[in-house]
């Protein structure tokens, strides 16, 4: 009873911030299509319905995040239980973040290239992909703050915050991971980034329960956007090199099995003993 309890309340807190990004961006498409009637119901303009929808889904998320929060509160409020303190947003010594940044960024070519591989099976993911371009073009600064900052702040209190706690309040340490993971997935709203979505949730659930901390977690999501979108302000006459890229791959690979060895030693001699739980 207890594990359908805690599922029931971790798809009701997956289905309010997806609802809540719904609501207002249509709430912020409504006077648009107003203003350009003509071109929104007439069909006459694909490319400027398009720039419409992304301008009111870019500009509505403050006012989501905002309302998704306070309903969240309200919820842990009528359950008489402290919302801000389920997130476990704890401190996390100074060596161990730097650590995970490393990780992050060693961790992020071996995602993109998994990504690659996945857009050969499903190629119709190139077309997801002209939406985050557009998205870009429309508004740089803050399509820059959502992907960076926003974006990776609220997806990790919904699925390693809020999810998490709840599934492992009802279950235990691994079927919390996959659900929590399987969510952050979902989220995604499409197979390639859903796919490699379920990975990074696998290892981010882990940090955040080994490590205690939803604040670490936070780190490494912003870290790896960051890095993606640093990324693509390569030169097409590096990032087109098959052997910068082989390489680039394989030295990330060290590193990311270095930073992974340091990070558990790390682990175990700072939270091991305090905060050590059963797989």
């Amino acid at each position: 009873m207890k594990a359908v309890k805690a599922l029931l309340y971790s798809m009701a807190f997956m289905f309010i911030y997806l609802f809540m990004q719904l609501i207002f961006s249509v709430i912020f498409m409504i006077p648009m299509m107003m203003a350009n009637s003509d071109i929104f119901f007439n069909n006459t303009n694909q490319d400027m319905i398009m720039e419409m929808v992304t301008k009111a889904s870019l500009y509505s998320l403050p006012f989501c995040i905002i309302a998704t929060f306070f309903i969240y509160w309200l919820i842990f409020y009528m359950r008489n239980k402290n919302f801000i303190k389920t997130l476990s947003l704890n401190k996390v010594k100074v060596s161990t973040l730097l650590l995970a940044i490393f990780f992050s960024i060693s961790f992020y070519p071996v995602i993109a290239f998994f990504a690659d591989f996945l857009t050969k099976i499903y190629p119709n993911f190139s077309e997801i992909q002209n939406i985050f371009d557009d998205m870009f073009q429309i508004s740089v600064l803050f399509s820059i703050i959502y992907v960076c900052f926003m974006g990776p702040i609220m997806e990790e209190i919904v699925t390693r915050g809020l999810i998490f706690s709840e599934m492992k309040s009802g279950t235990n340490f691994l079927i919390a991971i996959i659900i929590q993971a399987l969510f952050f997935g979902i989220m995604h709203m499409n197979m390639v980034q859903g796919t490699y979505a379920f990975i990074l949730g696998v290892v981010y659930g882990i940090f955040r329960e080994k490590f205690n901390s939803l604040l670490i977690v936070i780190i490494c999501h912003i870290v790896h956007n960051s890095y993606s979108v640093a990324l693509d302000y390569l030169p097409d006459s590096i990032s087109n090199s098959d052997m910068f890229m082989n390489i680039y791959l394989a030295v990330s690979i060290i590193f990311l099995v270095v930073s992974s060895v340091l990070l558990y030693f790390n682990w175990k001699k700072h939270y091991k003993v305090k905060y050590s739980y059963d797989f």
